[in-house]
């Protein structure tokens, strides 16, 4: 079975029904970021949405495209067959990772605020997460604010989508603002409940019930 498939059904049963909480700070100031999952992103997360731009037949509602595709395995593997662009290595290694998504995000990693063009790249983002995978690779993943995608106004408590995720021997962080993370959570939306990964004791009750809300 392609591994595209598998994400898909990865990507309905498990990651829409989360949320990421990231506090971060630098010289003193925090921000927040809420990472979601709609169901419009998935092309986004499994570095296909630059490809369903290039074939007009998949140019159509993305939410409903991806309901298409996960109600109907044959469908998605016609497009695979009918498109080289979700044959090639590259995405398949991208598949590959991807079916860890969720362990990579509750992982370790490096953040970076995007201040300057990412050098020799077409993704803008406001933020990336630098990983280290368990074979030693790098792994990236682009945070850009939901509203500034969406031409919308950004706010303080903004959502922040995966716009792309690779791994690299790039450095995508240099001449970037590195942030620390004194804060990460992940809730799981139908129970609400909440699992703290990571809490700097200088944070309080306060300053969370902020972030959350």
């Amino acid at each position: 079975m392609d591994k595209l498939i598998v994400a898909s059904s990865y990507y309905a049963k498990d990651l829409i029904n989360l949320e990421y909480h990231f506090i971060v700070a630098n010289k003193g100031k925090r921000n927040y970021l809420k990472i979601t999952f709609y169901k419009e992103d998935f092309w986004h997360v499994i570095g296909a949405g630059g490809s369903i731009k290039e074939y007009p037949q998949l140019k159509t509602n993305k939410s409903k495209l991806f309901d298409d595709i996960t109600n109907n395995a044959e469908y998605l593997r016609q497009i695979i067959e009918a498109h080289s662009t979700f044959q090639s290595e590259d995405y398949i290694n991208r598949r590959v990772d991807f079916l860890e998504l969720s362990n990579i995000i509750e992982s370790d990693e490096t953040i970076f605020r995007v201040v300057n063009v990412i050098e020799r790249s077409q993704i803008k983002a406001d933020y990336i997460l630098k990983c280290t995978l368990k074979d030693g690779r790098i792994y990236w993943i682009f945070l850009r604010s939901r509203n500034k995608l969406y031409n919308k106004k950004v706010n303080e408590f903004d959502e922040y989508v995966i716009v792309s995720a690779f791994s690299s021997t790039k450095n995508y962080g240099f001449n970037q603002t590195k942030h620390v993370l004194i804060y990460k959570a992940k809730k799981e939306l139908i129970s609400n409940h909440i699992t703290v990964l990571k809490k700097y004791s200088s944070l309080t009750d306060e300053d969370i019930s902020n972030f959350q809300t």
